[in-house]
């Protein structure tokens, strides 16, 4: 781990080119996200993950970067804890696009990537909540540092769930973030206007002929906390999607 401007960031890797990782809602201590992101490293490619939730996430998570927890079952029964309690949604408040995500993508991330990685351009791969800044990051328009987002790739994305908190304009940011090449991987547990063409997918399908969006029938999480202990098609499944993924991420370079 690093600092860069008071953000705690996961750097691993010396590729050419830069992907940021934007983890899910219990934060980039949790689950697979920093062993997805050596996987990414060990393919050629530097990737940045950034804390967008810093000290609050440990107390959020509860616990959840224990082994033990890390499969559905622990997921589950916090995620149910939070929701009932209230938690869940205040938490998700406390981090808008606009000012808290955005200054740490525009004034830290963006930035380190383009002058000190020296990269002419990024991925984006995200997970869950992750999802919801992913989108925000592809939309801006001119890109933040002048580093053009290259691909998008989202798992079981909660985008809309989460954008929903502050009546954002969701058409117009997923047209947006449309332009760009696109992975979607749902899951059954996703809205409807989140599943292959869902709303969002023929919002996107308006701006570029570039998305592939496809649904899965794995649970919603479950690329960085699905339990493989004696589950191979779960296993085969996160080998086969983050492989596509690699590709997507990988194929502008």
């Amino acid at each position: 781990m690093k600092t860069i401007n008071n953000v705690e960031v996961y750097v691993t890797g010396s590729g050419p080119e830069a992907v940021v990782m934007f983890h899910d809602i219990f934060g980039l201590h949790t689950g697979r996200h920093k062993q997805i992101a050596d996987e990414l490293a060990s393919r050629d490619l530097t990737v940045v993950v950034p804390d967008f939730f810093g000290n609050e996430s440990s107390e959020f998570a509860g616990g959840l970067n224990k082994k033990e927890e890390r499969g559905y079952g622990g997921g589950l029964a916090r995620f149910m804890y939070l929701l009932i309690s209230g938690k869940f949604k205040a938490f998700r408040q406390q981090h808008p696009w606009d000012p808290v995500c955005k200054k740490i993508w525009v004034d830290t991330i963006a930035p380190y990537v383009k002058n000190d990685l020296k990269c002419t351009s990024v991925g984006l791969l995200s997970f869950c909540w992750g999802a919801y800044p992913a989108v925000h990051a592809t939309a801006l328009n001119p890109p933040a540092s002048n580093l053009p987002v290259r691909a998008n790739v989202c798992f079981h994305p909660s985008f809309d769930r989460t954008a929903a908190n502050w009546s954002e304009d969701q058409e117009q940011l997923v047209k947006a973030a449309g332009k760009i090449p696109t992975l979607i991987v749902a899951t059954g547990m996703e809205s409807k206007d989140w599943k292959p063409e869902g709303q969002a997918h023929q919002w996107m399908k308006e701006s570029g002929n570039n998305v592939k969006w496809v649904e899965t029938k794995q649970k919603h999480g479950f690329m960085t906390r699905g339990d493989m202990t004696g589950d191979l098609e779960l296993a085969k499944d996160i080998e086969k999607y983050l492989e596509e993924a690699i590709v997507m991420l990988k194929k502008a370079n």
